[in-house]
């Protein structure tokens, strides 16, 4: 036979805030891992050269 108990509205409140912010957190950990890389590959790595006076 199956028994369910009553869970507070508070504590699920808290577990989906707490889901949503590690989602977030991971989210934004693998978007700075993909970004990164790929601004540095960007940038020149020397400062261009000046035209002569």
């Amino acid at each position: 036979m199956s028994h369910s108990t009553h869970t507070p509205v508070t504590v699920l409140s808290k577990r989906r805030a707490s889901r949503y912010a590690i989602a977030f957190a991971c989210a934004s950990v693998i978007s700075g891992a993909i970004a990164l890389p790929a601004s540095a590959a960007a940038l020149p790595s020397t400062p261009p050269a000046r035209p002569p006076p």
